[in-house]
């Protein structure tokens, strides 16, 4: 009976093994979909914050040319 236990335990402890593997796989290929959609959205985003300093920048050289001529 004892040894129809441990039996019975190594299986459960085999099964709940593979499940821990299986969320880890899970988690890592999660892990890497958002790596993978953060990278196709950092481009945008770093060219949306370009344009917005070369707007800031276009800004104030037009102020500073108008207090010149001011």
């Amino acid at each position: 009976m004892n040894q129809l236990v441990g039996i019975s335990w190594e299986w459960s402890k085999a099964g709940a093994s593979k499940q821990l593997e299986e969320m880890e796989r899970t988690e890592q290929a999660q892990l890497q979909t958002k790596r993978g959609a953060y990278a196709e959205v950092a481009p945008y985003d770093q060219l949306e914050d370009e344009n917005k300093e070369a707007g800031e920048e276009k800004e104030r050289a037009l102020q500073e040319l108008m207090k010149k001529t001011a």
